[in-house]
């Protein structure tokens, strides 16, 4: 449980819930590596009334299970992961958290929000099956045409005897399909019910006048952008166009009255486009390496996100090397705030220890296989000089990122092969336990700090990599503990050091500075700092 910060944030939050007899609704949209997940659950511990959509997008890392499920079990698609084949240890989604088909979280949040339970039951039941249905009838079709050419090919060849087979399979397999459809008949129904009576629902009633209110607002809207573009970028050679804003027409009015029932509206990435079109409430936009490049592209979603920063009551940095882009859009208020590293990355009990014992650690690279953005060959290269004269280290990387094959390719062109383990990619829960355990992290060379860098320091771990510091010492009131190596020499002597540290020093050490510059206390105070200011 969050602990309040003692500030003068609570006398604003406390005068908001006399006045409106509940407390401030703020609707993040987007959940990219689980930020918003994160953020509003800190925020709903403290009481504030936070809801998370999680629109047309399923990566394990943007799933609540990947983040708080201790699971057990192989999740075979990244992009569309089966929860229900994996034992979660009874964690359950919590029901602020919506994740679908765009228009099925925006009615299932505004039931939810007007306190309609049959109909909120509805969606969340629709909602928590439809991704299973359409996986599952992705297999049916892929299925349908692997057999269609076996045995249209078994039935040319051994005519009489293949027809006989292929129509005794076509009964078999027609009756397969007919068990299926009476099983999945309680998900299908409901949702073409949705579809078709969505009218009587009080959530889209599209009759010709409301339409028409609509497009009037929305053509109104986007000539206020076109010239907002103009009059806050004049010194850009791209332009805003009116048809860099059509695509939006027809899905906005749901977003306007979804925004209707919140007081504030946290758009992450480049979903803070969605509150600027519809210009009903006062949002905030929440970037997590989004504006390093993409508000500066001569492209629609460049010009957009760009304008939808500019145009926000703040902006949250969370990659402090942003802010040279901040100060490029010119942005009117904007702030630093870490991500969200909880109480369980300070929990003693999660801890695995992964081959390991005192004549048998291991060095962990949790970072994926990206050489260039990451630097991941540094790390092998680096190990491999130092495990000549460290032999009983083993090096633990994970099995993900573009570069998988060149690393090991690499591997085994150092002849290391025997030295190196790779794990599918961690939840947060198991990467606490492997960092925990291992001897010493390396992250990565190209100065940032992410992510797993913090991991490191919160369980005490001896961290190896590159930070720019010059891109940091405006949020960071000093350097954290680590190595710093920048090529595989500077790896191997860092290993040859950190091995030989006190860790309890080193951890009492990482905690402090965690404390004063990285803790998620900071997380609660910033936002309550914001929202504050911007709603009243």
């Amino acid at each position: 449980m969050a602990i309040l910060p003692e500030n003068e944030n609570l006398i604003w939050l406390n005068e908001f819930r006399k006045k409106y007899g509940r407390s401030p609704r703020i609707l993040h949209i987007g959940n990219i590596a689980n930020n918003a997940y994160n953020n509003a659950k800190l925020l709903n511990q403290i009481g504030l009334e936070c809801d998370v959509i999680c629109y047309d997008y399923y990566h394990i890392m943007s799933s609540p299970e990947w983040e708080d499920a201790d699971f057990e079990g192989e999740i075979k698609d990244q992009f569309f992961p089966n929860w229900n084949s994996v034992k979660l240890q009874g964690f359950q989604r919590p029901k602020w958290f919506v994740q679908g088909p765009l228009k099925l979280c925006i009615y299932y949040l505004i039931a939810k929000s007007k306190k309609q339970p049959i109909k909120t039951s509805l969606y969340r039941f629709i909602l928590n099956n439809c991704r299973y249905l359409f996986y599952r009838k992705n297999i049916l079709i892929n299925t349908i045409f692997i057999f269609k050419s076996k045995f249209f090919a078994l039935k040319s060849k051994f005519f009489p005897i293949g027809s006989i087979i292929f129509y005794t399979f076509l009964c078999i397999f027609s009756a397969t399909l007919a068990i299926i459809h009476i099983l999945i008949a309680p998900i299908v129904i409901p949702y073409k019910i949705v579809l078709k009576y969505q009218k009587y629902f009080d959530l889209s009633k599209n009759n010709e006048k409301q339409n028409q209110s609509y497009e009037f607002i929305f053509d109104n809207r986007t000539r206020e952008l076109v010239q907002s573009f103009e009059t806050n970028f004049p010194q850009r050679e791209d332009n805003l166009k009116l048809d860099d804003l059509e695509p939006y027409r027809y899905i906005i009015k749901d977003w306007i009255k979804l925004f209707e029932c919140y007081d504030i509206i946290q758009g992450y990435s480049t979903d803070p486009i969605y509150p600027m079109i519809a210009g009903c409430k006062p949002y905030v936009a929440y970037e997590h390496g989004t504006i390093r490049d993409i508000p500066f592209e001569n492209q629609p979603i460049g010009r957009l996100t760009a304008l939808s920063y500019k145009l926000a009551s703040h902006s949250f940095i969370t990659n402090p090397d942003c802010i040279f882009a901040a100060k490029n859009l010119d942005l009117s208020s904007f702030s630093f705030v870490p991500h969200v590293i909880d109480e369980k990355y300070y929990d003693s009990s999660l801890i695995f220890e992964h081959k390991n014992s005192q004549n048998n650690p291991y060095i962990i690279c949790p970072s994926r296989h990206d050489w260039a953005v990451k630097g991941t060959n540094i790390t092998i290269l680096g190990y491999a000089d130092f495990v000549k004269n460290y032999p009983e280290y083993r090096l633990v990387l994970t099995a993900w990122g573009l570069d998988v094959n060149k690393s090991k390719n690499l591997i085994c062109e150092l002849g290391i092969n025997d030295k190196v383990d790779f794990l599918e990619p961690m939840s947060i829960t198991k990467l606490i336990k492997y960092t925990r355990g291992a001897a010493v992290l390396i992250d990565q060379f190209k100065g940032y700090f992410g992510g797993i860098a913090p991991t490191a320091l919160s369980v005490g771990t001896p961290l190896i990599m590159h930070l720019d510091y010059n891109k940091y010492s405006w949020c960071f009131k000093s350097l954290p503990p680590y190595f710093e190596a920048v090529n595989k020499d500077e790896v191997s002597k860092c290993l040859s050091l950190a091995i030989k540290i006190d860790k309890n020093k080193y951890k009492y050490q990482a905690l402090a500075w965690l404390k004063e510059n990285y803790y998620y206390q900071t997380v609660i105070k910033e936002h309550l700092n914001v929202y504050s200011k911007i709603c009243s």
